[in-house]
């Protein structure tokens, strides 16, 4: 071989080596970082906050006094770590599909902070964090699992946040080792995403700072609006201001209380074979009863309110417009046939009825969102549903556009009902060239952008047939998304969010509906004024106790009776991994608040209202004032004695504060004692509210703060206690 050759070969190799150089720096004007290119361990003002992965090959580096530039030729891997201001801003680009982990929590961390919900803040050696993590929250990707795409760690004083500005396709693994949790990251590049990765490291002075600094970086980016700008866009929308959520459950037609002559309508059912054939035993055994108990008059009207259903079926596949018709076709029957036994027909009804109506509003409640569960309700109850309208209610119905199952397997769940050809068309498909099984393992889910067209006929036709002045569109709002693999639309989960954030937009834009979903989303807020599953997020999906185990003292309760079912309103108690992980004030943080407050007005989850866990219904309530967040309910017409006054409780205590705050950023928090049961959060126009979850009472400020109390400190205004 020439001299010049083997120069050559000499040059080559040395130039492909590892550089193995000790680590660079890069000085920002208060702090300076420490990166590592082998490793992309990084640190700050010597303090480590990645340990980074295995040490990689590295070339051409390069280095200014902004950045640091190189590539890990062996993963086709460009990575560049650049000051912005005092951020560290870290980018990877791929040549190809390819998954790069980048992250690992160093040991010296010893406290996380995420927003599986709206936010928690947890020691990496808590043994109930350590169950509940492992357990049910150790695969997350960042843009669904995760309702803020940032996750935050300290060890007492400074907090180092990563907000992930690409917040597709990243994975978050957990482990347990030595009593203590591991968390990696890495992300995938693929056909479907090809964009490089942006991750934002933020170092702050407290708990917030990263959840502000990625608040700013959506306005920035004009992905954050706020709720006075929506409110200008369709001005029904300040009617949320101060007020609280019902669901009103109960869709059927009559309720045990429409009956005016008992044993006038036991006669006339009596009186056709084939009318009581359509009824149960039990419920012909309560039929039979000289004088039936008000249980055995909900089993009656069970069997008559299915009666009807089966004189007039209701056209599943037909839609809102059709069934209306049908609805209507009903009312005529049933005057006609039990006219003298009932009351008037417009007092007829179970949840969305006249007389619940009129309840709430003899209660003196003034602003409320009611929700019905099925459309069903909205489109034979217009006496009930424009009665609320002139109380100044907003009134909305349940839609979804995610999961299409063939027809005549469950004609109940009307928002699956989805044309068939649409449905094969329209389904996800994955990478094994299967459709994608829908909600609970039926039928198949949708790809949102193929159902777009289809949406906006049906949602505009429930809307013109209900009267409705307000929709909850299911799902949407989560950000749930996957690689669809279908040659007729292909796509990833980047363009699956955009095509939810699409159909969300058109409600608003040609609608005019107040707008609501599910979670709320980051990455979906912007189109959406309310949303609920953020204060009380589910947990425990696979928990037999809780779900399957009937005789358990934490199960949640049955999907029955239909006018109120168990798993609304049956009291349930809490494990105490939950009790501890989900519920308890001091593992909790106001994250999702700092950035959305004024942008997105965030609830329970409709499982898991604010009666639910009767044990820890105090603190539910006071967490939400402290938050400056809507209390939740379920209702029913049988219901009203036992709940309302609950609702009128939390109601009062809640709206005056809204009202006040409503168009203001949460902007502090910090303990007023070391172990978080005296917290305190404050507004930008330096209003303060000041929680004790305690029992004993505390010197605050001056003030005397009893346990169980919030302490009201409002611009202008004089301090005044609010007793939970």
């Amino acid at each position: 071989m020439p001299p010049s050759s083997r120069l050559v070969g000499l040059l080559g190799l040395l130039l492909s080596a590892p550089l193995c150089a000790t680590p660079l720096l890069l000085q920002g004007e208060h702090l300076s970082y420490r990166i590592d290119p082998d490793t992309l361990a990084i640190s700050v003002d010597g303090v480590q906050v990645s340990a980074g992965q295995a040490p990689r090959q590295v070339d051409r580096l390069q280095q200014d006094t902004q950045a640091i530039r190189w590539r890990w030729p062996a993963q086709e891997t460009r990575v560049e770590v650049l000051l912005d201001g005092e951020d560290l801003l870290l980018t990877l680009t791929s040549d190809g599909p390819r998954q790069i982990a980048w992250y690992s929590l160093p040991k010296n961390q010893t406290h996380l902070s995420m927003a599986f919900g709206e936010g928690s803040r947890f020691s990496v050696r808590d043994g109930d964090w350590l169950g509940y993590i492992g357990d049910e929250l150790s695969e997350l990707d960042s843009h669904h699992d995760l309702k803020l795409p940032l996750w935050s760690q300290d060890a007492g004083k400074r907090t180092y946040s990563w907000i992930l500005q690409s917040p597709y396709d990243n994975q978050l693994s957990f482990s347990r080792k030595g009593g203590r949790l591991q968390l990696t990251a890495s992300h995938s590049f693929s056909h479907f995403n090809r964009a490089p990765l942006e991750v934002r490291l933020n170092v702050g002075d407290d708990w917030l700072a990263g959840a502000r600094r990625y608040r700013e970086w959506l306005q920035a980016g004009g992905a954050w609006q706020s709720l006075a700008d929506k409110f200008a866009r369709i001005p029904a929308g300040r009617r949320l201001i101060g007020a609280s959520h019902l669901y009103l459950w109960g869709d059927d037609l009559l309720d045990r209380q429409d009956v005016a002559d008992w044993p006038g309508l036991q006669a006339k059912l009596r009186q056709k074979p084939e009318w009581l054939a359509t009824f149960e035993a039990e419920e012909r055994e309560a039929l039979a009863a000289p004088s039936p108990q008000p249980w055995q008059q909900t089993l009656i009207m069970a069997g008559l309110n299915r009666l009807i259903g089966q004189q007039l079926p209701l056209p599943a596949q037909q839609g809102p417009a059709v069934q209306s018709k049908v609805l209507a076709l009903r009312q005529q029957w049933v005057k006609g046939q039990f006219g003298q036994q009932l009351v008037a027909r417009e007092r007829w009804g179970q949840g969305l009825s006249l007389p619940v109506i009129e309840a709430l509003q003899q209660a003196g409640l003034r602003k409320l969102w009611l929700g019905t569960p099925q459309w069903t309700a909205a489109l034979q109850q217009d006496q009930a549903l424009a009665a609320a309208k002139r109380q100044g209610y907003l009134v909305g119905s349940y839609d979804s556009y995610d999961t299409a199952i063939a027809p005549g397997d469950n004609d109940s769940w009307l928002s699956a009902q989805i044309p068939l050809e649409l449905g094969k068309r329209c389904a996800i498909v994955e990478a094994d060239g299967k459709p994608r099984p829908g909600f609970g393992g039926a039928g198949v889910y949708l790809n949102p952008g193929c159902a777009l067209p289809f949406a906006r006929e049906r949602m505009g036709e429930l809307a013109k047939a209900s009267g409705i002045n307000s929709l909850f569109l299911d799902v949407d709002g989560t950000a749930m998304a996957s690689s669809d693999y279908s040659p007729a639309h292909q796509q990833g989960s980047a363009a699956m969010v955009a095509a939810r954030n699409a159909r969300l937009g058109w409600v608003g834009e040609r609608l005019g509906l107040v707008l609501g979903s599910e979670d709320g989303n980051a990455l979906t807020s912007k189109p959406l004024m309310f949303a609920h599953g953020v204060q009380s997020w589910g947990f425990g999906w696979t928990d037999a106790a809780m779900r399957k185990q009937a005789k358990s003292p934490y199960y949640l309760g049955k999907w029955w009776p239909d006018e109120a079912p168990q798993t609304f309103f049956q009291p349930a108690r809490l494990k105490p991994r939950y009790l501890k992980t989900v519920f308890n004030p001091a593992d909790r943080l106001p994250l999702y608040q700092a950035v959305f407050h004024d942008s997105v007005i965030n609830s329970h989850h409709w499982l898991l209202d604010n009666l639910k866990f009767p044990a820890i219904r105090e603190e539910r309530a006071l967490l939400g004032l402290l938050y400056n967040t809507p209390p939740l309910l379920n209702l029913s017409r049988s219901t009203l004695d036992k709940r309302l006054p609950e609702l009128v409780r939390l109601s009062e205590q809640f709206a005056p504060l809204h009202e006040a705050l409503w168009d203001k950023a949460l902007v502090g928090f910090r303990w007023r004692d070391g172990a978080g049961r005296v917290q305190e959060t404050r507004f930008s126009d330096g209003s303060r509210l000041v929680a004790n979850f305690g029992k004993s009472t505390i010197l605050i400020d001056g003030h005397k703060l009893p346990g169980k109390q919030l302490l009201v400190a409002l611009k202008d205004q004089p301090v005044t206690l609010l007793k939970i």
